[in-house]
């Protein structure tokens, strides 16, 4: 953590101090830290070191004009499904320093682009909530016992909830897209509340406009087969990525071919959900709102 960093977050939390690390992954690190009212929060940097080289390189951390993407994306407003992000910690590359930006502050440029005009920040890091004694779900998959039907139904309407509002704050003729949903980007506590988190490969399109093929996204075996076949793909991608760790809850297995669903020994109900999640065309694939519609819901 870099000295500039450090103090620019004493000045607004004067008895900072880390309290332990939370995780490390390719492209950032988390920290868990008290705030001056002595809440738990999780502060997470990204290494935005090559974004910061010259303020006109290309970036997923990058907010300008003309484009605002990835974690800069976690701090609108979601369900209670979606991990609350407080502050973005971000660098002006007008004014040359580091700064805390507030929730309501980057909202603000997100609704109103002409409010950036002329002006560029790179993220480098965020503020949220504290999940206490939450864990992946993918470690809840993986070391505890076979989820039953109630718990597998409890959590995947959260899950399908959350994406359902993350899909619909992209704005006027745009959706929103998580683009990394996995078991690993899933936080559960002992109650099987959810929080979904990682905002790195998040998107805002009008998709049905998109006349340049999007990058390669997500994780091996949540990724919807579009993205492997490097075709143009809109935010039903979450939904491949929703139906395939259902089927992980379900098996303790990694979705790898489709035809895994079929000959399955799970509820005929949720296998049904799960092949409609998982469709190859896409088009076929049920909305979050819909999913929460069909009969393994409703029965």
């Amino acid at each position: 953590m870099g000295k500039n960093i450090v103090s620019m977050l004493k000045e607004s939390y004067p008895g900072l101090k880390i309290q332990k690390t939370l995780g490390e992954g390719a492209f950032s690190e988390a920290y868990l830290f008290k705030d001056n009212s002595g809440l738990k929060k999780v502060l997470k940097l990204t290494n935005a070191s090559a974004a910061m080289q010259s303020a006109e390189a290309e970036s997923s951390f990058r907010m300008t004009k003309e484009r605002i993407g990835g974690e800069w994306l976690a701090l609108l407003d979601y369900s209670p499904e979606v991990v609350r992000t407080e502050k973005a910690l971000c660098f002006d590359h007008n004014e040359k320093r580091f700064m805390l930006m507030e929730k309501a502050a980057v909202k603000n440029l997100y609704h109103n682009p002409e409010k950036r005009e002329g002006k560029v920040y790179t993220l480098v890091g965020t503020i949220s909530d504290y999940m206490e004694g939450s864990k992946e779900l993918g470690d809840k998959i993986g070391k505890a016992p076979p989820m039953k039907l109630d718990e597998i139904r409890f959590i995947a309407k959260q899950i399908l909830q959350g994406v359902q509002s993350i899909h619909e704050k992209g704005g006027k003729g745009r959706t929103l897209a998580h683009r990394d949903l996995k078991p690993a980007n899933i936080l559960i506590e002992d109650q099987n509340r959810i929080k979904i988190i990682d905002f790195g490969f998040a998107r805002v399109e009008n998709w049905s406009k998109l006349q340049r093929r999007p990058s390669f996204v997500g994780s091996d075996n949540f990724m919807a087969p579009e993205i492997v076949r490097a075709e143009f793909y809109d935010e039903k991608v979450d939904a491949y990525s929703i139906g395939a760790t259902l089927y992980q809850m379900a098996t303790k297995k990694v979705l790898k071919d489709r035809s895994q669903i079929a000959t399955s020994r799970i509820d005929e109900s949720l296998k049904d959900l799960v092949l409609n999640l998982t469709s190859q065309n896409s088009r076929e694939r049920l909305f979050p709102k819909e999913a929460l519609k069909h009969p393994f819901f409703t029965a």
